[in-house]
Formats: C-alpha cells, sequence, structure tokens
C-alpha cells in the first residue's frame, strides 16, 4: 500500500494551474514521499514475536511412529526457549537431535511404510485469532547422521480462523537438518499471510529421499506485526495529502 502511494505521488503530473505553485511543487512532492518513507519504516520496527502453538494433532496415518507431537512445540532440545509473545531472537538457537533415531524425546517422525503411515494432514492451533495474519515459520527439521532420507521436504500450508474452512494454499519447502553438526541450526520460511488466522494445517507431506522416515524437531511461527498508532498517522497523513494534490 505504502509503495503504491509513493509511486502515485512521485509520477503524479503537474496540473494546469498558472497561479505561482510551481516553486513549492517539489517542495511538496519531496514531502510526501518523506511522510511514506517514515510511516514504512515504523511499521517495519513494530516488534514481531513468537507462536509457539499450544496444540498439533494428525488426521489419518498411524503407527508405528516415534516421539508424540507435542515435543515438536515444547522445546526440547532447543538451545533456548522459544514462547509466544517472545521476540524473535537475531539468531535462532540450535536443536540438539542427539543424530540418531534412538532420540526420540526431543522430536516427532513417522515410518513411510508403503505410504500407508504419513499423515494426511497435520494441524497447528495457535492459541488465539490472529488479525494480522502469519509472517514466518521457524522451522528444525529431523536429523540423523550419515541419513539422506529423514525429515520432510515440502507440505502444503493452508489457513484458518475457525478450523473448519480453510484456504489460501502454499507450498513450503524445508531445508534438509545437517547430517554433520549436532546440535544443528533451525531454519526460517517466509509465509505472509494475511488475514485472520488462528489454524495452520499441513497437507501433502512429503519427505526427502525415499521419505522412510518423515518427521521434524521443534516449530514455530511468527505473527505478522500491529502497526503503530504513530505508523497509521502518519499513512493517514500521506492519504490525505495525496487528497488535496488531486484537488
Amino acid at each position: 500500500m505504502i509503495s503504491f502511494l509513493v509511486e502515485k505521488i512521485s509520477k503524479k503530473k503537474p496540473t494546469t494551474n498558472t497561479t505561482n505553485t510551481t516553486h513549492n511543487k517539489p517542495m511538496k512532492t519531496k514531502t510526501f514521499i518523506t511522510a511514506a518513507v517514515l510511516a514504512t519504516a515504523m511499521y517495519a520496527s513494530a516488534a514481531i514475536t513468537i507462536i509457539d502453538p499450544i496444540s498439533v494433532s494428525k488426521e489419518g496415518g498411524g503407527v508405528p511412529q516415534s516421539g508424540s507431537l507435542s515435543q515438536v512445540i515444547d522445546n526440547s532440545g532447543l538451545s533456548f526457549d522459544l514462547n509466544t509473545g517472545d521476540l524473535v531472537p537475531s539468531t535462532l538457537p540450535t536443536h540438539d537431535g542427539g543424530l540418531t533415531y534412538t532420540n526420540n524425546a526431543v522430536r516427532w517422525f513417522t515410518f513411510d511404510l508403503l505410504g500407508a503411515e504419513v499423515p494426511d494432514a497435520l494441524i497447528f492451533d495457535l492459541g488465539q485469532l490472529y488479525s494480522t495474519g502469519l509472517g514466518d515459520i521457524l522451522f528444525w527439521n529431523y536429523s540423523e547422521q550419515g541419513a539422506g532420507d529423514r525429515g520432510i521436504s515440502d507440505v502444503t500450508a493452508s489457513f484458518s480462523s475457525d478450523g473448519i474452512s480453510y484456504s489460501g494454499d502454499t507450498t513450503v519447502n524445508f531445508t534438509q537438518a545437517s547430517l554433520i553438526d549436532n546440535p544443528f541450526a533451525g531454519e526460517t520460511v517466509g509465509l505472509n499471510q494475511y488475514g485472520d488466522i488462528r489454524y495452520v494445517k499441513f497437507t501433502d507431506i512429503n519427505g526427502p529421499g525415499d521419505g522412510s522416515l518423515i518427521g521434524f524437531s521443534e516449530i514455530r511461527f511468527t505473527a505478522l506485526p500491529e502497526p503503530s498508532s504513530t505508523a497509521l498517522l502518519g499513512l493517514g497523513g500521506v492519504a490525505l495529502m495525496l487528497r488535496r494534490r488531486r484537488k
């Protein structure tokens, strides 16, 4: 929206009014653009916070599986906790997965035996409605030393305010966790989904390689920031100046 206003302002052609305002127009244009840039900066500087889902459930699929789904939202294995409302750190915590499939207290995975055991869907309840939408996924994949066919490679994510009707299908790709380093680093994957969101559903869950073990270690989401009142005033001022300029 802001970039649109700036473009409209900067490309506005001079009017045919012959009154002595020629010298003021460049200054006014600069003022308009400056106001828009400041409003943008204030919005961008708003705090981006962590969302730790309150629950995660699955549809379809079965056993065998290892670990509990609750272990992907309980901070187990992370070098420091990430809880709802925390500011997103400049550097994500690492995850100690143990690099062997026996370390099942800090992650979840399921055996894809003939394609029968992978859940049809994973559903995350964020605990409340986020009216500005979601920014990113913070993700720690499944890591097992020397095993390249572990984890999740991609999913289709969809979004809902009520847990019934989902929309906004988006393909999300995840990077394979390190097969050497332990603890290993997490990754930030962009979503940029706007609107009222409380539930996130993963479907079409695929793994790398032969996909024999599909799972992951930990997940968080981030909330898009609420624009500050100052930024809103700045946007309102830009819109008002644009309206006056058109007149």
